[in-house]
């Protein structure tokens, strides 16, 4: 069973989903399979030694500021999702922190065996580039936020973009993410995007439904707030 799980999450992965299935299935008995509460920090020492691949749940990659103890979240990880880049490719320590946000399950391969199929698979290593491509544009994305909008601003964009909005389903990350984890993941303060989904709530655009909070009324939504992303 866990080696169908550990095909079909490479199968389903940007990076693995155009490799022949010959190397698939090779490449899927590298890999070993983890589970991680929420809550937890994956342990540093394995994301030195491990590239991992999320089969599911939600992974948040971390910046913090020993002086200060702010912190910032720089990614969110889900389904298909692999980390961590940078050893993988520069074989330097990477000073962040790897955090459970919802149950997770992860597929691990030891970070030599991986340069090595990048090295071999053609396919596996185009697929990096247009990989690292996508997550310096999102990191692009992050920065002009930062500097052009404000943190309502920066709360709506990511509440729109990064939020399932399907309102039949279950919004997951919505529902397992703190105050204090949306005020990493947008770079304010607890006590401000505490104040503005409060302001959320009574305007209709957040409910609880099933004890969980989901984006309500979302066309709305877009209708109120889409010059804040017009105007700087």
């Amino acid at each position: 069973m866990k080696n169908n799980l550990i095909l079909s999450t490479l199968q389903s992965s940007f990076i693995f989903q155009n490799a022949a299935q010959e190397s698939l299935r090779q490449l899927a008995e590298e890999f070993q399979f983890f589970t991680f509460e929420k809550n937890k920090n994956i342990d540093f020492t394995q994301t030195d030694k491990y590239f991992f691949i999320v089969s599911h749940g939600i992974i948040k990659m971390t910046k913090m500021d020993i002086e200060s103890g702010r912190s910032i979240t720089l990614f969110l990880y889900s389904a298909g999702d692999v980390f961590d880049v940078l050893p993988l490719f520069d074989q330097q320590e990477h000073d962040v922190e790897f955090s459970i946000v919802k149950n997770s399950c992860l597929l691990a391969i030891e970070m030599t065996k991986m340069r090595e199929w990048i090295k071999k698979d053609p396919h596996i290593n185009a697929a990096f580039f247009s990989y690292l491509a996508r997550e310096i544009r999102k990191l692009e994305d992050f920065s002009e936020s930062m500097v052009f909008y404000d943190a309502k601003t920066r709360l709506i964009k990511f509440l729109l973009k990064e939020i399932n909005t399907n309102e039949n389903k279950n919004n997951s990350l919505l529902a397992e993410l703190t105050h204090a984890s949306l005020a990493e993941i947008i770079g304010s303060i607890r006590s401000v995007v505490t104040t503005e989904l409060n302001k959320l709530k009574k305007e209709g655009f957040l409910i609880k439904k099933e004890g969980k909070l989901i984006l309500h009324d979302l066309e709305r939504l877009h209708k109120n707030y889409n010059h804040l992303f017009h105007n700087r």
